[in-house]
């Protein structure tokens, strides 16, 4: 069996240094969203997808991510992986760069944190209009094979907004990664509770996740093709 046969796998990663997306995003994904209904089937493979990793001063872990983003199972020329460069003050952009990713640079010292760098990103492909969906994964993460081809599955059914699971790659090294399982699985439970009855199939706020260019405002999504 492929990796793009099986259900979405887990995305694994550490601490973040970021805090969650906005939560006046995640209120208006909550109200507009239709309620994704059954397992999907295997996509179409057509979808393209910008997949956006922030990062703030990672040059330590990401090679490694970008690289096992580039492994992902989905046609190369359907998906770009581009670091977000966020106010670094060290190599992550140029390493990136040098790992085989895009990279978006911005420098604001006055508004800082992973909701701003989000909102440049996603304005910036937008405004290029290219992709169909973006994702947003930790520069710390090591992502499933099958990641784009399961969030694609549910995308094209009509989900506008999709979360992995988001587990953690060595839970039983120490007392500080148990609890960190525990606090990620606490989560997602959460998360899945709150978008039952509602329209929403899990928060947003999760580092790991897909956003279908058609959830984002109209006026902010204007296409050219």
């Amino acid at each position: 069996m492929k990796p793009s046969d099986r259900p979405l796998e887990p995305a694994c990663s550490s601490h973040s240094r970021y805090p969650p997306a906005s939560p006046a995003l995640i209120f208006w994904l909550a109200r507009c969203c239709p309620r994704a209904r059954g397992p999907p089937q295997r996509s179409s493979r057509r979808l393209r997808f910008d997949v956006f990793v922030p990062a703030h001063d990672e040059e330590a872990v990401i090679a490694r991510t970008v690289a096992n983003l580039r492994r992902l199972d989905w046609p190369a020329d359907r998906f770009r992986v581009i670091v977000i460069a966020d106010n670094c003050s060290d190599a992550t952009s140029s390493i990136a760069t040098q790992a085989g990713a895009k990279v978006f640079e911005r420098t604001n010292p006055e508004l800082r944190g992973k909701g701003y760098a989000l909102k440049f990103a996603f304005e910036r492909s937008a405004a290029e209009a290219w992709a169909d969906a973006v994702v947003v994964i930790d520069a710390d993460a090591e992502a499933s094979a099958n990641l784009l081809e399961a969030f694609a599955a549910r995308i094209e059914r009509g989900a506008c907004a999709v979360q992995a699971h988001y587990g953690v790659l060595n839970p039983l090294a120490s007392w500080r990664t148990r609890l960190i399982t525990i606090a990620k699985a606490a989560f997602t439970s959460y998360a899945r509770a709150l978008a039952k009855g509602s329209a929403f199939p899990a928060a947003f706020a999760a580092t790991v996740g897909a956003l279908p260019m058609r959830s984002w405002p109209k006026s902010r999504t204007a296409r050219s093709r």
